[in-house]
């Protein structure tokens, strides 16, 4: 037996809209309101907006409810939000948001009026909207577990270009496929007493457990293109999943502007100031190993790093990073891999590790396995790398302007068939005790394989294995003039 529902249209005064029965759809025309449309529906209704211009700004608590724009600009006027959602399973899709202090603002992000309680907006799916010259707190900006944010665009957003946040780390959020650009320094502040101020003008900023990053393009931003931070729960991490989160195919180039920013009177933040404001291409924090997959992304031009990974338990690998004012690649980690990237011409080192994150002075950690790369053309070291129980194999380092391969500051590290040529110092530098330095090549360079390779010089490294390895007219050992300047 088929049940009939009549639709029963609501009239309202000129400018109003037509509500339907729950699950239908309601059609907002120019003249019409679509808060109107809002506050007539009912959950899991959908809401199309027609072509037009809207000066309004949005409010949506209603559940389950689908914003449709059909070539719709919802224009605020900088007098708030072009939409606030305080609701779960919202979907807004399609709309042009332009002249908001937020294009969407959904969730307690902590910016909302201290009237209004703001719950997280869980499950919200943003798709295809574009936001333009929202400022001061930024383009799309959500509070909330498992969110769907792909395919929008944010240009000239001041403060955070599309800004994520989750209280879970077990969390499944998906950022994909956006495209952010220009956005500016705005500084953010939180809360309505004990005020907590922090800088935006990151393109892509995301805080949570399961983050999908993948296929976004972030440039020209003022501060970092793409940061991320893992929520840490080590004792719920899911054996199942190889990655916990994945920061993949993205493109992050021309961020950083060298902004001169101060904490106030204070004193220095309570983590390292660089982690706050940074001008990389990608920084990524996974202080408790949940497990972080970063692949095939591009990263040239950047103000500091190209890519920044800091924490436990990383895969960097296949990316390629160039022309950036600091390192191509930069590892404060153990326990990683760094496999088949490309570091060239870059202002420091091509690839660099600098001993680990947050460890006793008594700790001896796995160390970082960095293979297959390729560091060339870079105006410090090709690969530099402090700590202990690294393995360095099959990389080549070509033609940069210090030492192709350094490492120091640690023992128990392997350095075995690379290929370490034409750069203007060593082709190999060892400093650290115990190395095993095995069929190398290192040809070309102004000092062939040295200084310390066994032990001697100022430095102090020893070896514990050497075997098979091919250098030039620099020897074995070396003098004086081809120690660290």
């Amino acid at each position: 037996m088929k049940l009939l529902i009549t639709l029963v249209a609501i009239c309202f005064a000129a400018g109003s809209v037509n509500a339907m029965v729950p699950g239908d759809l309601i059609k907002v025309v120019p003249g019409q309101s679509i808060q109107d449309a809002i506050d007539v529906a009912d959950p899991g209704d959908t809401i199309e907006v027609k072509k037009g211009v809207y000066i309004e700004r949005l409010y949506v608590d209603v559940p389950r409810l689908t914003l449709k724009g059909k070539g719709a600009i919802i224009d605020a006027e900088y007098e708030g939000p072009c939409i606030s959602v305080n609701a779960d399973d919202v979907s807004i899709l399609g709309f042009r948001l332009v002249n908001g202090t937020a294009g969407v603002l959904a969730g307690d992000f902590g910016f909302g009026p201290q009237d209004v309680k703001f719950e997280p907006a869980d499950d919200l799916v943003l798709i295809k909207n574009t936001a333009i010259a929202c400022m001061p707190l930024g383009g799309l900006l959500v509070y909330g577990n498992d969110a769907v944010i792909e395919g929008n665009t944010v240009l000239g957003a001041g403060g955070l270009g599309i800004g994520y946040q989750s209280d879970s780390p077990e969390s499944r959020s998906y950022l994909t496929k956006n495209v952010v650009k220009f956005t500016r320094y705005y500084e953010l502040c939180i809360g309505f007493g004990d005020v907590d101020c922090f800088p935006g003008g990151n393109g892509i900023q995301a805080s949570g457990g399961r983050l999908d990053i993948v296929g976004n393009r972030s440039e020209h931003n003022d501060l970092t293109g793409i940061k991320v931070w893992i929520l840490d729960d080590v004792f719920e991490k899911k054996q199942d999943n190889k990655f916990h989160a994945r920061v993949v195919g993205n493109v992050a180039t021309n961020n950083g502007a060298e902004l001169d920013i101060c904490f106030g009177s204070d004193g220095p933040p309570p983590i390292p100031e660089e982690y706050i404001v940074g001008e990389d291409g990608i920084f990524v924090f996974d202080p408790a190993g949940m497990g972080t997959l970063v692949e095939k992304n591009v990263t040239n031009d950047n103000g500091h790093d190209g890519i920044k990974v800091v924490g436990w338990d990383f895969v960097v690998r296949g990316n390629k990073a160039s022309y950036n004012l600091d390192d191509g690649i930069h590892m404060s980690t153990y326990n990683s891999v760094l496999d088949k990237n490309v570091a060239s011409y870059n202002r420091d080192d091509g690839l660099r590790g600098d001993g680990g994150f947050l460890f006793a002075a008594d700790v001896s950690p796995p160390g970082v396995r960095i293979t297959n790369n390729s560091s060339f053309g870079n105006a410090d070291e090709g690969i530099d790398f402090a700590g202990s129980n690294h393995y360095i194999g099959k990389n080549k380092a070509s033609s940069n302007l210090q030492n192709g391969i350094r490492v120091y500051n640690g023992q128990y590290v392997v350095i075995e068939h690379n290929q370490a040529d034409k750069n203007g110092h060593q082709g190999i530098s060892n400093s650290c005790w115990m190395a095993d330095i095995l069929f190398n090549k290192a040809k070309g360079n102004a000092c062939g394989i040295g200084p310390d390779i066994a032990g001697a010089g100022d430095l102090g490294g020893t070896v514990d294995q050497w075997a098979g390895n091919q250098y030039g007219t620099g020897g074995k050992l070396v003098e004086d003039r081809c120690r660290e300047p």
